[in-house]
């Protein structure tokens, strides 16, 4: 047995938002130790817990359990591990550290079971989910959204970031954390406690459920840094829509100078540029930290209708591809509306779209770029004066009021 100061252990969902801010668009904080966390009663409670397990270890499990379930546990509130036996916090614990005994980088384990003593070598009243994956954010958050959808009773919850050590992908150990001198990686290993769930087929239906979010987690944030460079190119080459001729005018005007005064463009024809420079405030607006991009996509426009542009899919747009809109006016550059699809990343709700239309030189659709996302925090906690587009919307609204400027 290790020592576990050795070690340093980090709970991902509270150390490490330093390293995804920019994903999630919070305040980045310090790391805090969690030892300087943990009350001697806590290290006592453990203590005892590594004491039995070393008594029913075999040369079946990875080394390293002891100083695992420190970390397993350092996360833990003194009240969970109280309400149960020490029996249990060992038996649950092993059988985690067991479970991630072989696992390749990039393939996440996921298992959902009740325990059986003859089996598993520990038991439980409870079915427990257990997931060993790479390090990624959202991955507690959008499990535990998972649960809250299927309406699952959650009793306990376990996510320690932990520094293993592997060798063709085979658990060795626990390591130090990373350095240029280090091999130790951080994964993560979450371990859940259900309401007893007693159908083996509907165990086996969350677990694909359950593989299926993280296929989306590792998709939306593997594909990050490309999204918003995306996003970000897409700022830089708008283009605008030729202006309506006079054979059109007559039906199309008033569309048209209402769009425009929402923009801040009024119904001055004089500015040509300024839809482009206010979208773009937008855009980049939202690539600075106000929008999390969970896919893009560009899309081609032909005979046949829009299709993906080849090689253009990215993040969740991958595999859960959803068309434009096909209700927003071609001389409309820039559309912000829900998705018809919930996120299963992060925040369970409707996603948000973003359309970018490309146009031909004889002022035709040529295609259109599309976004999914959710609003970040910080897009939330931002006051709408100081918003692009929008503090033009609130500016009208307020001019066609009427109120004086300095009235409540």
């Amino acid at each position: 047995m290790g020592d576990s100061r050795k070690h340093v252990v980090e709970p991902a969902h509270r150390v490490h938002w330093h390293r995804y801010a920019p994903l999630i668009g919070c305040i980045a904080v310090p790391s805090v130790p969690m030892a300087s966390l943990v009350t001697r009663e806590h290290e006592r409670v453990i203590e005892r817990v590594c004491g039995l397990a070393a008594s029913i270890v075999t040369t079946a499990d990875p080394s390293g359990l002891t100083d695992f379930i420190r970390a397993f546990y350092t996360g833990v509130s003194l009240e969970d591990l109280r309400e149960r036996n020490i029996e249990d916090l060992a038996g649950a614990a092993r059988a985690l550290w067991r479970f991630a005994a072989v696992r390749p980088t990039g393939t996440p384990l996921v298992r959902v079971y009740n325990p059986e003593s003859s089996i598993d070598g520990w038991n439980s009243s409870h079915t427990i989910i257990e997931i060993v994956s790479d390090d990624m954010p959202f991955i507690v958050d959008s499990i535990t959204m998972a649960l809250d959808r299927g309406h699952y009773e959650l009793s306990f919850s376990a996510h320690p970031l932990v520094f293993v050590l592997r060798d063709n992908a085979k658990l060795t150990g626990l390591g130090p954390q990373a350095t240029s001198a280090s091999k130790a990686q951080p994964e993560s290993f979450v371990q859940l406690h259900l309401g007893r769930v007693a159908e083996a087929s509907d165990r086996h239906d969350l677990e694909q459920r359950l593989v299926a979010i993280l296929d989306d987690v590792r998709s939306a944030t593997s594909d990050w840094v490309k999204m918003i460079a995306t996003l970000r190119s897409v700022s830089q080459s708008l283009q605008r829509p030729r202006e309506v001729d006079a054979s059109e005018r007559r039906d199309t005007d008033h569309r048209v100078k209402e769009r425009r005064h929402s923009l801040g463009t009024g119904t001055n024809e004089a500015d040509p540029q300024h839809e482009i420079v206010q979208t773009r405030e937008l855009l980049d607006w939202m690539a600075n930290h106000h929008f999390l991009v969970l896919g893009t996509c560009d899309y081609q426009r032909s005979s046949a209708g829009l299709t993906p542009v080849a090689g253009t899919a990215l993040g969740l747009l991958r595999s859960h591809g959803t068309q434009p809109r096909n209700d927003v006016p071609d001389d409309a550059l820039f559309a912000i509306s829900k998705d018809p699809q919930r996120s299963t990343v992060h925040r369970d709700t409707y996603l948000d779209a973003v359309e970018v239309r490309r146009y031909n030189d004889d002022g035709s659709v040529a295609g259109i770029w599309r976004a999914i996302g959710l609003w970040t925090s910080a897009a939330y906690n931002t006051s709408p004066v100081d918003i692009p587009i929008l503090r033009h919307v609130v500016q009208t609204v307020v001019e066609r009021a009427g109120f004086p400027a300095n009235s409540h």
